[in-house]
């Protein structure tokens, strides 16, 4: 299990390389085009793209998991459904009127992506989701970690409903946790 952790900035995009040849994509990094950005969420997003093609090497990543619906996490979900094969995307729900996440989960289901949400009802990949990917992730674990409600400060920050991944194979794991902040995390 490889993981490649890319400058994009303030946000995240991480790509876990599995052992039997499949990919995650943790998070995006932020839209190119973002208000009051500019130059820097295009060279980042720019960036994000250029390593990903190099990294995947043609080949699909298995699944993108948005840990939370930030600019800086899923605003690059639309440039990279259009870049490269994707064949699962999950998120946590939530904000589904907000334009970013309508972009996000149209570029997916417009790119064949099979959609799928994680939250605290919801804490194990969707059926669907987890037809797609299992081949890919063959001697691995992978636990979406979710408290067993939103805490309140979720309704006015968006950090507050993180969705966590936690990836494991061998002795080997790897945690993304999003920007679950403290009352998320204490749960």
């Amino acid at each position: 299990m490889t993981v490649h952790f890319y400058d994009v900035g303030q946000g995240l995009a991480a790509l876990v390389d599995l052992p039997a040849g499949g990919h995650v994509l943790v998070d995006t990094g932020d839209q190119p085009r973002r208000p009051g950005c500019g130059d820097p969420c295009a060279a980042a997003d720019e960036h994000l793209i250029a390593r990903l093609r190099e990294d995947l090497g043609g080949a699909p990543i298995d699944l993108v998991w948005i840990t939370h619906q930030h600019s800086d996490h899923i605003g690059g979900a639309e440039a990279v459904f259009d870049a490269v094969s994707v064949r699962a995307y999950v998120d946590n729900g939530r904000d589904g009127a907000h334009p970013e996440v309508r972009k996000a989960r149209r570029a997916a289901r417009d790119h064949g992506a099979v959609v799928g949400v994680i939250d605290p009802g919801h804490a194990d990949l969707p059926l669907a989701t987890r037809a797609v990917v299992t081949a890919a992730t063959a001697d691995v674990t992978m636990t979406p970690i979710v408290p067993d409600r939103w805490p309140s400060s979720c309704e006015s920050d968006a950090n507050d409903c993180s969705i966590a991944l936690r990836i494991d194979f061998g002795a080997s794991s790897v945690l993304f946790t999003g920007d679950a902040q403290h009352e998320e995390e204490a749960r």
